[in-house]
């Protein structure tokens, strides 16, 4: 009978170590499906996240998202003036400025990725991954580049959004006579 009570026992404390561990498991997936929910509250909550090249640099304020997006959207569907997309330019730079992020402002090229008439993303710099451009262009309507003419890099990302993305970008040369 001893016998028996040892082996129960052993049983015993092998089905409650495994409840144990279900439990710890599920704990921590819980845990981590809340921190997941958490930060994509706080991302969109942060404004319009700012790339240089691929790297995440900051966000521009959520205060300047309604004035930008008012402008993107309008440029788009009214097929608007290089004027007006220079405005949209010259808004977006400043508002980076006003965000904290003043070391980037003002530069070439700057790309804006539009979803639904609202700026879903802005990238300064070149990068011609096209995983990259992939991934932050799903669900995207339009492109637009702003650049230089004198600019190198420039007609890199034009040649690269010819080559690829070319039915969805407009380009905006800063410094071309109209």
């Amino acid at each position: 009978m001893k016998r028996k009570r040892t082996r129960k026992s052993k049983h015993r404390k092998r089905t409650l170590l495994y409840i144990a561990i279900a439990a710890v498991v599920i704990a921590v997936v819980i845990t981590s499906i809340i921190a997941f929910q958490a930060l994509q509250k706080t991302q969109q909550s942060e404004g319009i996240p700012v790339y240089l090249g691929s790297e995440k640099i900051g966000y521009i304020s959520p205060k300047y998202v309604a004035e930008l997006n008012s402008k993107v959207s309008n440029a788009i569907k009214t097929n608007a003036s290089i004027d007006t997309y220079k405005d949209l330019y010259y808004t977006l730079a400043n508002a980076e400025v006003n965000s904290g992020i003043a070391g980037y402002a003002f530069s070439v090229p700057h790309i804006v990725v539009v979803s639904n008439y609202t700026i879903k993303a802005v990238v300064i710099g070149e990068i011609t991954s096209k995983t990259f451009w992939n991934n932050i262009t799903s669900s995207t309507q339009r492109i637009i580049m702003f650049g230089r003419t004198t600019c190198p890099h420039c007609h890199n990302m034009y040649e690269f959004f010819n080559k690829y993305y070319k039915n969805m970008t407009t380009f905006i040369w800063l410094d071309a006579k109209q």
